[in-house]
């Protein structure tokens, strides 16, 4: 969600982005380098920043074909399309 997490600055905008376990770093990687490329292409100095906020938070990932059909079992808010 916007500025969410500490992310974005004095406007409060910012980015939540979720990578698997695995992926993470790889993920980091390439969004730390894409952040100084079009910095350095436009020869200004980076107007984002990236935090591996992993050590703060938990993830529950529900999956599956039937994940839908098990969700609305546990709540009453629509899970629908």
């Amino acid at each position: 969600r916007p500025g969410a997490y500490g992310g974005g600055g004095d406007d409060g905008e910012g980015f939540l982005v979720v990578a698997t376990d695995t992926a993470h770093r790889h993920v980091e990687t390439l969004l730390r380098r894409g952040i100084e490329d079009h910095a350095a292409a436009r020869g200004v100095a980076p107007a984002a920043t990236v935090s591996d906020v992993t050590g703060g938070l938990a993830q529950i990932n529900l999956q599956g074909p039937r994940s839908r059909e098990l969700l609305a079992a546990l709540t009453s808010a629509d899970v629908s399309d």
